[in-house]
């Protein structure tokens, strides 16, 4: 049986056969069921706990957000985990969360992982991390044609070689032949360029 609260936070289930139930909010998953047994002349109030609530930045070593970072909130008791996307400023949070002890941590493409933090939320207020993710590195270079002539709009593809060998990164050149790739992770790249 589904029902849902008014404005006022009433509630009401009608027309339910006598038996012992228990009464859940899905919404408030770390607050634990509420038996009830039917009929019952009394109304039944409930009352939930307040959120624990985590909030931070994801940042290069440069002081430079990064945007769409995915941040991991994982609970070091039950090892549940939340994944959130950081705006396009950097910023993250994350609520809803039981009082406990976590570990937050956060990648990005182009730049790689930041150090995962442990912290401890409670729900006297939002605790605030401050994730920092290295730096990116940049390659940047001409196409030409053999005449030496710049080709513009070639595109430029960056494969990493020592990792997966399937992480790449791709520009194209300028009318002067020019091109550069920003926030690639440390390691070595292979380089293609394809004319238009």
């Amino acid at each position: 049986f589904v029902t849902t609260t008014a404005a006022d936070g009433r509630y009401a289930f009608r027309e339910i056969p006598a038996g012992h139930y228990e009464l859940d909010v899905p919404s408030r998953s770390n607050d634990p069921w509420t038996a009830v047994t039917l009929p019952r002349e009394t109304p039944l109030d409930l009352q939930f706990g307040t959120d624990a609530a985590i909030t931070g930045t994801v940042s290069t070593s440069s002081g430079k957000a990064v945007a769409d970072a995915a941040v991991t909130v994982e609970s070091a008791d039950t090892h549940g985990t939340v994944t959130v996307v950081a705006d396009a400023v950097g910023r993250f949070h994350v609520d809803g969360l039981a009082a406990g002890t976590y570990t937050v941590g956060a990648q990005a493409t182009g730049y790689g992982t930041a150090p995962a933090q442990t912290v401890a939320a409670d729900p006297a207020g939002p605790v605030s991390v401050a994730l920092v993710i290295a730096d990116g590195a940049s390659v940047a270079g001409t196409v030409s044609l053999p005449d030496g002539s710049p080709l513009e709009g070639a595109s430029v593809v960056a494969v990493e070689i020592d990792g997966s060998g399937t992480a790449a990164w791709t520009a194209a050149s300028a009318a002067d032949g020019t091109y550069a790739i920003d926030g690639l992770p440390a390691g070595t790249y292979r380089l293609t360029a394809t004319a238009p």
